[in-house]
């Protein structure tokens, strides 16, 4: 997800160089083209967040304990029962 939003950004950046016609489209739609960068800056933030949910998730689910400092997760040895 993060990697096609940066490949977005990219592309639009490129095509704002290159493109004449691009750029006189992009100053016409100023309001247009700000609210669609912010959602895909939203996008990015949401996926980063959600992705750290779903790991601590996975952990705990595993039985393990997610250590916030280290943001990993630690299962406990079994005990060796003589």
């Amino acid at each position: 997800m993060l990697l096609i939003a940066a490949s977005l950004a990219l592309l639009f950046l490129v095509a704002l160089g290159v493109s004449r016609r691009f750029r006189t489209s992009v100053a016409r739609h100023q309001l247009g083209v700000a609210v669609a960068l912010l959602g895909v800056a939203g996008m990015i933030v949401f996926a980063l967040v959600i992705g750290d949910y779903f790991s601590v998730d996975a952990c705990l689910d595993d039985g393990g304990r997610w250590n916030k400092d280290r943001e990993i997760c630690e299962y406990r040895e079994p005990s060796s029962v003589s």
